[in-house]
C-alpha cells in the first residue's frame, strides 16, 4: 500500500513539473505582431496630431503633400528619430498612419532599434525555420493558400534579394486592406536600416 501511494506521489510530482515547465515555454515564446506593437515613442498609430505634438513637442521640420485618395494633404512631420505621416481623419483633424525610425539609438516595437541584426527581430516574433524559401520570400507565420494565393490576415514575412542575403521583414495583423497594421523593417548588409509601422486608411 504504501509503495502504490509513494508510487502515485511520484506520479502527482512528474506531472506538476510538466505542467510547468510547458507553461512557463509558452509564456516565452514571442506573440505574433498585433496593434499593441505600435505603440513606440511615447506615441501610437491613430493618435491626434495635437496630442503627438504634446508628447514630442513640435517637429524639425513639416511637409505637407495632396493626396487624391484622400481629396486633401497628408502631413509629414520630421523628428530625429525620422518621420511621422498624418492622414486626415475627419472634422479638420488628423491622426499619425504611419511612424518611420530611420535613426539610432530609439526604440522600436519590442525594444529593436536600428543597426539591430535582422536575426535579433526574428526572434522577437514567432519563426518557423524549417518553412521554405519560395519565390524570394519565406513565411515566418500564418499560411497562404497555393491556389488562391489568399494569406491569413495576421502572417510574418522575410524577403530575401537574387543573392539570397535579406532585404526586409514584413509583419501584418488583420490583413494588408483598409484597417490593417503593418511592421515593416528594411534589411541591408543584414542589419536594420529603418523600421516602419503603418496602418492603412484607404
Amino acid at each position: 500500500m504504501k509503495k502504490k501511494s509513494f508510487f502515485m506521489f511520484v506520479i502527482i510530482c512528474l506531472f506538476l513539473v510538466l505542467v510547468i515547465v510547458i507553461s512557463f515555454s509558452n509564456k516565452n515564446e514571442p506573440g505574433i505582431f498585433t496593434p499593441e506593437d505600435t505603440h513606440v515613442l511615447g506615441i501610437k498609430i491613430d493618435m491626434p496630431l495635437n496630442k503627438v505634438e504634446k508628447i514630442l513637442g513640435k517637429p524639425d521640420r513639416v511637409k505637407t503633400e495632396y493626396e487624391d485618395a484622400f481629396g486633401a494633404d497628408v502631413i509629414y512631420c520630421f523628428y530625429k528619430f525620422g518621420t511621422i505621416r498624418f492622414e486626415p481623419a475627419g472634422d479638420l483633424n488628423y491622426s499619425v498612419s504611419s511612424i518611420v525610425i530611420s535613426q539610432p539609438n530609439f526604440w522600436g516595437p519590442r525594444k529593436t532599434k536600428i543597426n539591430d541584426d535582422y536575426k535579433t527581430v526574428l526572434k522577437k516574433f514567432p519563426y518557423d525555420p524549417k518553412r521554405a524559401v519560395k519565390d524570394n520570400r519565406k513565411i515566418l507565420y500564418g499560411s497562404v493558400n497555393d491556389n488562391t494565393g489568399y494569406e491569413s490576415d495576421n502572417i510574418g514575412y522575410i524577403f530575401y534579394d537574387d543573392t539570397g542575403r535579406v532585404n526586409d521583414i514584413r509583419y501584418h495583423f488583420g490583413g494588408e486592406g483598409f484597417g490593417g497594421y503593418t511592421l515593416w523593417y528594411k534589411v541591408k548588409d543584414d542589419k536594420v536600416r529603418e523600421i516602419v509601422i503603418a496602418v492603412m486608411n484607404v
